[in-house]
């Protein structure tokens, strides 16, 4: 059985809400900048896997990655009023229930900091007694550092079934939205192929449902604002439209 519920009263998540307001805020331009090396950051990443160690590009890779690990601390220069999130401040969530013991929640704080609209996926295979961090835009600032993850605003995301998940993120500022299919209850992340905007739009919302880690379809809108249906038979290594264009 699966359900999705908008908000989920989890003390678990107020940690990271409190570590979110505890920094100032950024500029437009701040956040755009930041956002890019984020980005940047991830797909160098990726790259980086399937480069052999002699050569050339490592380096150049390997800064990039780093740059985009320093994008989570930056702040700015200037004063700026530090904020704290209390009990009372909004914060929405995704619930995914794959059996009656076992859960993902996707937790938003509807806020922005340094380029993200900040989220968090949480899994628990024991009824609710632990929750386990998976992923998170700010998981290198919180006190157990959680994996980054495929984009800097929360998206929709489907429960496979207890130990596997696949998680949509856009990046406006990138144009692109990420992916990542979450196994081994969520202790193994593969990031796929990014959607860019020309296809799925960063903007509107969408939803995704997988039926297996290769077979899923995603629902939104493309950039120019037209319906569209995806699916992919790959994984989300590629998608194809089912929609007449």
């Amino acid at each position: 059985m699966k359900r999705e519920c908008e908000t989920v009263g989890l003390d678990l998540f107020w940690l990271y809400l409190d570590q979110i307001g505890r920094h100032p805020l950024l500029t437009q331009n701040d956040e755009i900048r930041l956002a890019q090396a984020y980005q940047a950051g991830l797909h160098a990443r990726r790259t980086l896997a399937s480069v052999d160690p002699d050569d050339p590009a490592r380096p150049q890779l390997q800064a990039a990655v780093a740059e985009g690990e320093r994008s989570y601390g930056s702040r700015r220069d200037a004063e700026a009023p530090h904020r704290r999130l209390t009990t009372e401040e909004p914060f929405f969530a995704a619930l995914g229930c794959a059996r009656p013991d076992a859960a993902w929640v996707r937790f938003d704080s509807n806020d922005h900091y340094a380029g993200h609209s900040p989220y968090a996926l949480y899994t628990s295979g024991d009824g609710g007694a632990y929750w386990r961090g998976v992923l998170s835009t700010l998981g290198a600032v919180l006190p157990v550092h959680l994996p980054a993850g495929p984009g800097s605003h929360p998206g929709p995301f489907s429960v496979i079934d207890p130990s596997r998940a696949v998680l949509l993120s856009p990046t406006p500022a990138a144009e692109a939205t990420g992916a990542v299919l979450i196994t081994q209850a969520g202790s193994r992340l593969q990031q796929l192929t990014d959607i860019p905007h020309t296809t799925l739009s960063t903007i509107s919302p969408s939803s995704v449902s997988f039926a297996s880690t290769t077979h899923g379809w995603v629902v939104g809108t493309r950039g120019a604002g037209h319906a569209v249906i995806l699916a992919t038979t790959d994984g989300g290594h590629s998608w194809h439209s089912q929609l007449p264009t």
